[in-house]
């Protein structure tokens, strides 16, 4: 007799093997640099003059549509519209001097179909520009600034930053388009 040993079929033995060791965790990516940037909403033929001295709300106004208006509509630039633009603000403010205030301004955007607009107060320069930029940058409209004490209404169509306010809640705006 033969001394063998058959192991039974469909078996198999494993060997023993050392336990994986387990990868090091990613190094965090670092975090992301404010790039600049750079935002515009302005095209030729945009622009409309105040045709008095007291149409700058009027003339804001056509220009918020025409910053607005790429369907080849046509530009609101008359002089008899500014007019008309400039009583409807007027009589949608309350005003001691018989003109036209933010409210009144916003309100005739928002009725004109600009809009949705409302009237934003911020005393603090940086933080106020900060507000306006990130405004255009969400909503894609221009934004309206009351300048010269309260006596002077100017669009601002765009900016420059170091940083999409998009991306980055705190960005440094280094310059505007008005």
């Amino acid at each position: 007799a033969t001394g063998l040993a058959l192991e039974p079929q469909g078996t198999t033995a494993a060997a023993p093997t050392a336990a994986p060791t387990p990868a090091p965790p990613p190094a965090p990516a670092p975090p992301p640099v404010p790039q600049p940037y750079a935002l515009n909403l302005y095209q030729e033929g945009d622009f409309v003059p105040q045709y008095t001295f007291d149409w700058c709300v009027a003339a804001s106004i056509q220009m918020a549509h025409n910053l607005l208006d790429d369907t080849g509509g046509g530009t609101w630039a008359d002089s008899t519209q500014q007019g008309e633009l400039w009583e409807m603000a007027r009589a949608r403010s309350s005003n001691s001097y018989n003109g036209a205030n933010p409210f009144g301004w916003a309100q005739v955007l928002t009725e004109v179909g600009v809009g949705p607009y409302t009237v934003v107060s911020i005393a603090d320069y940086g933080a106020a520009l900060q507000t306006a930029a990130r405004a255009i940058a969400d909503t894609g409209r221009p934004v309206g600034l009351v300048m010269w004490s309260g006596r002077h209404a100017w669009v601002m169509s765009g900016f420059e930053s170091i940083g999409d306010p998009a991306r980055f809640p705190e960005f440094s705006v280094t310059g505007v388009r008005v």
